[in-house]
């Protein structure tokens, strides 16, 4: 499954074009227009991960991280097993209505390639700030502290992102992206026990997001994708404040 953009034809309108969701399999070979109209140069900007989030697409009145969810949650619809090549415009329409209206829920999906660490953690915090997501085995609301954290964790991949000329999507969390964000920390002089605690963030969040089956990746297993502790640390993060894993 994947997501195509086809060029206007009408004068005056070369420059926008449509983007239409496409399934080819032995089963089923659909091509329906999603209804979003947009700049070809805002479809380059999010083919190639090269947006901000926040940042407003002016042809569609929305932010790149909402676009973003929106195709990756159409995309999980279209790959699932149980899917009806008949409702796969009422499908778009379902995702599109809950994307944008801020009603987000966990939900068994499949893989999405595009979607990026730093949108899915907006989500996630949203999510547990509302209580649509508990901790596992609780009925209550995270604490404050544990959200603040998250916030930090959030502040920090952007960071990243920004200097590194970078965007990590959910499929980028390797071991890799695990070593590349360790040095980056490292190189900016946080001690052990802060990277510790950053990267035990990340392993939840990323867990999270495997968990929903918006990835495949699942380096979060590895023994080292969280560093090891040494001394006494200055940073409490989240994970440090709630032990209870999201």
């Amino acid at each position: 499954m994947d997501f195509i953009f086809i060029k206007s034809s009408k004068v005056g309108k070369e420059d926008f074009g449509s983007v239409y969701a496409r399934v080819r399999t032995g089963r089923a070979n659909v091509k329906t227009v999603t209804g979003f109209t947009i700049r070809q140069l805002e479809w380059e900007k999010y083919r190639s991960l090269q947006y901000t989030s926040s940042a407003l697409m002016s042809s569609i009145g929305i932010k790149y991280g909402q676009f973003a969810q929106v195709l990756a949650r159409i995309k999980a619809a279209f790959e699932a097993e149980d899917f009806d090549p008949k409702k796969a415009k009422s499908v778009i329409e379902s995702v599109k209505h809950d994307v944008l209206n801020g009603m987000m829920q966990v939900v068994e999906v499949k893989p999405k390639g595009k979607m990026l660490f730093e949108d899915f953690l907006t989500t996630y915090i949203e999510d547990l700030k509302t209580g649509r997501r508990t901790k596992k085995g609780r009925t209550v609301k995270v604490t404050p502290a544990y959200i603040k954290g998250l916030r930090i964790i959030q502040t920090q991949i952007r960071n990243y992102q920004k200097e590194m000329h970078r965007k990590i999507g959910l499929d980028d969390m390797t071991m890799e992206t695990r070593n590349s964000l360790v040095g980056y920390w490292k190189g900016r002089g946080l001690m052990p026990n802060a990277i510790n605690s950053y990267m035990t963030d990340v392993r939840t969040v990323a867990k999270a997001a495997y968990e929903d089956k918006l990835t495949k990746c699942d380096d979060f297993r590895h023994s080292d994708f969280v560093p090891k502790k040494r001394g006494s640390g200055q940073h409490l993060s989240c994970a440090g404040t709630d032990t209870g894993n999201a």
